[in-house]
């Protein structure tokens, strides 16, 4: 009785591991998300405007967006999950 218990608690968590790498975002949804957030984009990542993910831990990832377009400064952070983004500053 225990190792069935066991095991299926084994599988849910593998399930939901399995759930949380597939649906981790990637630049391009961070880039479609910028641009529904009213960021400024420029034609191409340089000086004035860089975005990307910093970091990648398989099952959610942070992303960084900052913007030094003349006469305004926007800097943020965002963490992406389940094929979402959430603020973090």
């Amino acid at each position: 009785m225990k190792k069935k218990i066991y095991k299926l608690i084994i599988i849910g968590i593998g399930a939901i591991l399995l759930i949380l790498i597939i649906t981790n975002p990637s630049k391009e949804k961070y880039t479609e998300y910028l641009i529904t957030q009213g960021c400024y984009m420029g034609k191409e990542e340089g000086p004035v405007a860089y975005w990307g993910r910093e970091r990648n831990y398989f099952i959610f990832s942070i992303y960084t967006y900052h913007n030094e377009y003349p006469f305004s400064f926007e800097s943020r952070k965002d963490i992406g999950i389940l094929g979402n983004f959430y603020s973090l500053k």
